[in-house]
């Protein structure tokens, strides 16, 4: 049922949150300790208050709490801890924010629009950045695999850092950006200069190829003609 489905990505968010990167198998282990845990409560006797209220109230809530324990007994009994429903429900785990390691605080971090303030331009964009996330996952379960990676993509050229193992998510510094825009400038350098190297080699080839080898050749020697 949907209670028991939301009853178990309920179970394994929180398992996961607990054992980050914990993996299929181990949490199918814990969900089905919790299950036993949770029945073993439900069918042991509550114990009543030592004041007792009327007959009538104590009729009434005790037919209150066979109903509740009923229903969650039967909550409990329908839950599917199979391998592939914890997949799906791990699948569905909401990427949590962090700061990135090598920043020290949120203020080493920049926005989406390249501002320095922190304060306010996370706050406007973490709600944007959360539904794009979750438009990913969306895509990645229907197998829209495509789709998926160019939201990936945007969100990386806008400084957002995905850590599908980890599930989360976070801005990158600036000290980041810096080395990343330094990386960048030095493989471009690089590049260029050996296109450079390449095209003067190339050059240097086709002029040997085009030029033609000299021959010695005897050229008649001329001189006065000799008068009879």
């Amino acid at each position: 049922t949907t209670t028991s489905t939301l009853l178990l990505h309920q179970w394994v968010n929180e398992f996961w949150w607990q054992e980050p990167g914990i993996g299929i198998q181990r949490l199918m282990e814990r969900c089905h300790e919790r299950r036993r845990e949770r029945l073993q409560q439900q069918q042991q006797p509550r114990q009543r208050q030592p004041e007792s209220p009327p007959q009538s109230l104590l009729e009434e809530e005790s037919s209150s709490q066979q109903q509740q324990q009923q229903d969650e007994i039967a909550i409990l009994t329908a839950l599917d801890i199979s391998k592939p429903s914890i997949k799906a429900a791990q699948r569905a785990i909401p990427y949590r924010r962090v700061v990135a390691a090598s920043s020290s605080s949120e203020d080493d971090v920049d926005g989406m629009d390249g501002t320095t303030d922190a304060a306010t331009s996370t706050t406007k964009d973490v709600c944007w950045i959360q539904e794009k996330i979750q438009e990913r996952q969306r895509c990645r379960r229907d197998k829209r695999y495509e789709a998926a990676d160019a939201i990936h993509a945007d969100l990386e050229a806008r400084g957002v850092v995905l850590d599908d193992a980890a599930k989360t998510w976070y801005w990158r510094n600036k000290t980041e950006k810096t080395k990343k825009t330094s990386d960048d400038e030095e493989t471009r350098t690089t590049a260029s200069q050996k296109n450079d190297n390449n095209n003067k080699t190339e050059a240097l080839t086709t002029e040997e190829h085009a030029s033609p080898t000299a021959s010695p050749t005897a050229s008649p020697t001329s001189g006065p003609s000799a008068s009879p």
